[in-house]
């Protein structure tokens, strides 16, 4: 059975601003496509570029990752 500890690791740091843009992005390319206007495509696609690139940004206060990271603190991959 799954019981959510309500922990926010920092896998999902920025995981809300990540869908949000997924969501916006892809809201304007269908309505891009639909309107056959290739400079709302453009900006679908930096929108979907920038919730992208937010997967590297590394969580606030989190200096430690990886191997060196405590055992409390080190992400399994």
């Amino acid at each position: 059975m799954f019981f959510p500890s309500g922990h926010r690791g920092a896998r999902s740091a920025y995981l809300v601003w990540r869908v949000r843009l997924f969501l916006g992005g892809a809201t304007v390319g269908v309505v891009g496509m639909a309107l056959e206007r290739a400079w709302v495509v453009n900006v679908a696609l930096v929108l979907l570029g920038v919730g992208f690139a937010l997967r590297f940004v590394p969580a606030r206060g989190d200096v430690t990752s990886g191997r060196d990271a405590p055992p409390d603190r080190r992400e399994d991959l």
